[in-house]
C-alpha cells in the first residue's frame, strides 16, 4: 500500500501514479493527473479535510475498484475497469464509468455523467448535467436543475422530481420505467406535440419531455412512485 502527496502547484508533464496495491494519492492544490493504476484506490483531486485546495484534475482509477474523488474545480474522472465509486464535487466535471457496476455522482456544478457499461447509478446532483447510461440496466437521477438524459441499452429507471426539468433522449415503453419522486400519477399532465414527444407536467410546469413518444404509449405501468 502507498500513500502519494502532490503540491499545490500545477504538474502538467507528469502523473502520480500508484501501484498493484491499494494506494491513497492526493493531488491538493494545482492542476493535477493521477492514476491509480492496479489494486482498489482513492484518488483525491484535492485534499480531503482542505477545502481551500483546487484545481482542475485528471484522475485515472484503472484496474479494482476504485474511489475517485474530484473535489474544487472542473474535473475528468475515469474509472475505468471494476465497480468504481466517483465523485465529481465542485466545478463543471466529466465523470466516465467504463466497465463494472459503478457509481458516479456529480454533486455540484454542470456535469457529465457516462455510465458506460454495466449495471450503473448515476446522480446528476445540483446544476444542469447529462447524463448517459450506456450499456446495462441503470438507475438515473439528474437531480436539480435543466437536465438532459439518456438512459441506453437495458432496462433503465429514470427520477423525475417537480424541482427539475429533464429532457430525456430515449426513452423506450416497456423496457425503461420513471421514478416519480413523490408525485402520483394521477396528477400527471400529458402534452403531446407531434415531431418533438410527450411533455409531462406537475402543478402547472412541465418536469420532462419524452422525445418522440407518444401519449398514447404511456400508462401507469410505466411509473412508480417513491
Amino acid at each position: 500500500m502507498a500513500t502519494i502527496y502532490g503540491t499545490s502547484g500545477n504538474d502538467p508533464y507528469s502523473t502520480m501514479t500508484g501501484g498493484s496495491g491499494t494506494d491513497w494519492i492526493f493531488g491538493l492544490g494545482g492542476d493535477d493527473s493521477i492514476d491509480g493504476s492496479g489494486g482498489n484506490d482513492y484518488l483525491y483531486g484535492d485534499g480531503v479535510h482542505d477545502t481551500s485546495a483546487t484545481g482542475d484534475d485528471d484522475l485515472f482509477g484503472g484496474d479494482g475498484n476504485d474511489y475517485l474523488f474530484g473535489g474544487n474545480g472542473d474535473d475528468f474522472l475515469d474509472g475505468w475497469t471494476g465497480n468504481d465509486y466517483l465523485y465529481g464535487g465542485e466545478g463543471n466535471d466529466t465523470l466516465w464509468g467504463y466497465t463494472g457496476n459503478d457509481y458516479l455522482s456529480g454533486e455540484s456544478g454542470n456535469d457529465d455523467l457516462w455510465g458506460e457499461a454495466g449495471n450503473d447509478t448515476l446522480i446528476g446532483g445540483d446544476g444542469w448535467d447529462t447524463l448517459n447510461g450506456g450499456g446495462g440496466n441503470d438507475y438515473l437521477n439528474a437531480g436539480s436543475g435543466f437536465n438532459t438524459v439518456t438512459s441506453g441499452s437495458g432496462f433503465d429507471s429514470i427520477v423525475l422530481s417537480a424541482s427539475s426539468y429533464n429532457h430525456i433522449t430515449d426513452f423506450q415503453d416497456g423496457v425503461d420505467h420513471i421514478l416519480l419522486d413523490d408525485i402520483q400519477f394521477n396528477s400527471l399532465g400529458f402534452t403531446f406535440i407531434s415531431g418533438t414527444g410527450t411533455f409531462l407536467t406537475y402543478d402547472g410546469h412541465s418536469i420532462a419531455l419524452l422525445v418522440d413518444v407518444a401519449e398514447s404509449q404511456l400508462t401507469a405501468a410505466d411509473f412508480t412512485t417513491i
